[in-house]
């Protein structure tokens, strides 16, 4: 009896399939969620800091709609955007060489779905205006991410229904260790990003970028003005220079008070340096004058310091601190602490923009 009521269910299943089932559109949403998947994470894996701000602004929501501990979520929310973004990309290449199809494809719904209730919540509450899910690179409103979601959820909801029918690109063993190399690759490429600087800039402040252009306001729509970097404050307000004049090598330093006495030894190491290499030579910084004066006083800081909003710098360079040259206003060089530049480093790249 039993046994007639299970060849009964997979008749009607088998009836349904061969009624909504198309091999060649389930290889269309295999492909498509696939290489969006990848890009999507790739530009997060290049940018982990920068969307780990985003999930620190999710965070915020969360705190004040819900009550969540958005400070303990965001304490770790380098670690959450680094393993989103590497779990995105693993997930969208098993899909694309059909391995593990049936927890892929669980893994993938439920993955959407909780993005789409993310960017269904902003745009219907109005509260985080950018989902961050295409970095810098892509800028989409409320609106259209969650429509974006709303589409992926179509399309990898008919991924889940017909997983079954999935079919391995190659063998196996092949398939597995593509899928593990895949993973590990993409750890690396995190790790390096987050240790230096993005592979690919898509921020305004990037070498090449007109600085003074980006910060100066224009008109966007009638009587609406907006500048890529908005909150930049000339520094001839606190130092009584233009840095958008000749070579200016700007120490960006979004949180002084974080700084360690190693950290800001080499800060003043560099600017004895490279002090008679550029015209101007400046730090810039997000933190409490009070905190700038007391840092200034300990240390014996030689260079002038111009307060700054801590988003602003933060979107200038993914580093605290870190270094931006400019030559007349077009940045030429970006340095990570992790790699600060040597003065035969700033008179080489000086030397290139020539």
């Amino acid at each position: 009896m039993e046994e007639n009521k299970e060849r009964a269910s997979e008749s009607k299943l088998g009836g349904f399939r061969d009624k909504y089932f198309s091999e060649g559109l389930l290889w269309f949403c295999r492909i498509f969620v696939g290489l969006l998947f990848t890009i999507s994470g790739l530009i997060k894996v290049n940018d982990i800091t920068g969307f780990a701000y985003k999930l620190e602004d999710y965070f915020n929501v969360f705190e004040n709609d819900f009550g969540l501990p958005a400070h303990w979520f965001a304490s770790w929310a380098i670690l959450q955007s680094a393993l989103i973004s590497i779990f995105e990309v693993a997930v969208a290449i098993t899909l694309l060489i059909g391995f593990w199809p049936r927890l892929t494809a669980g893994l993938l719904l439920g993955m959407i779905i909780f993005f789409t209730f993310l960017t269904g919540y902003s745009w219907l509450l109005e509260r985080v205006q950018d989902c961050g899910c295409f970095g810098d690179a892509l800028k989409l409103t409320p609106f259209q991410s969650f429509m974006k979601d709303v589409v992926l959820t179509v399309l990898i909801g008919y991924i889940y229904r017909y997983r079954g029918e999935i079919k391995p690109l190659m063998p196996p063993k092949l398939n597995a260790s593509t899928a593990a190399i895949a993973t590990l690759l993409t750890t690396f490429i995190t790790y390096y990003c987050y240790a230096h600087l993005p592979i690919i800039d898509f921020r305004p402040a990037c070498v090449g970028c007109n600085l003074k252009e980006n910060v100066t306001e224009k008109e966007v729509e009638e009587g609406v003005f907006e500048a890529k970097l908005k909150s930049y404050s000339p520094m001839q307000n606190d130092c009584q220079v233009d840095e958008f004049k000749g070579n200016t090598l700007l120490f960006i330093i979004p949180k002084l008070h974080k700084l360690g006495d190693e950290e800001i030894k080499n800060l003043i190491q560099l600017y004895q340096a490279v002090k008679n290499d550029v015209q101007v030579l400046a730090g810039v910084s997000a933190s409490p004058t009070s905190k700038v004066q007391e840092y200034k006083q300990k240390y014996n800081i030689p260079f002038c310091m111009s307060l700054q909003d801590e988003t602003m710098l933060k979107t200038m360079i993914r580093s605290n601190p870190g270094f931006i040259l400019l030559k007349d206003g077009i940045v030429i060089g970006q340095w990570h602490y992790n790699d600060i530049p040597s003065r035969e480093t700033i008179l080489k790249t000086l030397d290139k923009s020539k």
